[in-house]
């Protein structure tokens, strides 16, 4: 059973391999970072974690609702099936928004217990998405993986969405690895 942990200024969990994002397609792409997790982990002895955040960070950031590919209970099942063991939900509000580069390691990411994190090349954080993977660098181990690409495009959620709206059904399912289901 998947373990999820509500992230507190008090956190303590085990030492682990994470992967962040908001995941919301569960896509290929996003799958193919969780694999690294997971291969990670597994090499290293310790156990594969995600970081999401609740609720969407772009409708925090542009104040309009945004139409899921997967509420957060299926995501947890497709974290789960792909071998993800906890997930350490963030509470993305005003005050995560607008932390420094700096602030998001130190107030966030440091209380993790994090020996791998794993993120995708597009991957941003803290105030105005200045902070890329690539930026953590500087305070612990991280592996930036490129994007995955399917028709010569990248997969994105936002493609998949598309796909979906114009009735592409087999081509969104494609690019999600399984099934859409509404």
């Amino acid at each position: 059973m998947i373990q999820v942990h509500e992230f507190t200024e008090n956190i303590k969990i085990e030492r682990n391999v994470a992967c962040i994002g908001y995941f919301d397609g569960v896509h290929k792409g996003h799958q193919l970072l969780i694999k690294k997790t997971v291969e990670i982990a597994n090499k290293k002895g310790l156990q594969p974690y995600l970081i999401t955040f609740k609720p969407d960070p772009y409708e925090v950031i542009h104040k309009e609702k945004n139409k899921q590919l997967n509420n957060f209970d299926r995501r947890l099942k497709l974290f789960e099936k792909f071998g993800i063991k906890g997930v350490v939900v963030l509470p993305f509000d005003e005050k995560m928004m607008c932390l420094s580069k700096e602030d998001f390691y130190f107030k966030i990411l440091a209380k993790l217990n994090i020996d791998t994190l794993i993120c995708g090349e597009d991957f941003t954080y803290a105030y105005k998405g200045e902070g890329k993977g690539k930026d953590l660098k500087k305070y612990m181990n991280v592996e930036v993986v490129k994007p995955l690409n399917y028709y010569g495009k990248k997969i994105s959620s936002t493609r998949i969405k598309k796909a979906i709206k114009e009735g592409n059904l087999k081509f969104a399912n494609k690019m999600l690895g399984y099934e859409y289901k509404k």
